[in-house]
């Protein structure tokens, strides 16, 4: 990743534990969290996808950073086998 991603994801998830968390208590820590880190707005939906086009809408010019409620990430890559 470059140095602007890093900052741009160290800046998203300070976002989302000093300010935003304490508003989804209880919420699906499944489900995905846009947030814009320009204006600290988000948008919380079962399909990242939505969450993002919804931040959007608000904010045609931002990029948001997708991440799940209840991790850091939006996904994860695993090791993967073919089974024969």
């Amino acid at each position: 990743m470059s140095s602007a991603t890093d900052a741009t994801a160290d800046k998203a998830n300070w976002l989302f534990e000093h300010r935003i968390a304490s508003q989804l208590i209880g919420e699906n820590p499944e489900l995905f969290i846009a947030i814009d880190v320009e204006s600290g707005d988000y948008e919380v939906n079962s399909k990242g996808i939505l969450a993002i086009q919804q931040v959007r809408a608000r904010h045609p010019e931002s990029k948001p950073f997708l991440r799940k409620i209840g991790s850091p990430l939006a996904f994860s890559m695993g090791s993967w086998r073919r089974v024969s």
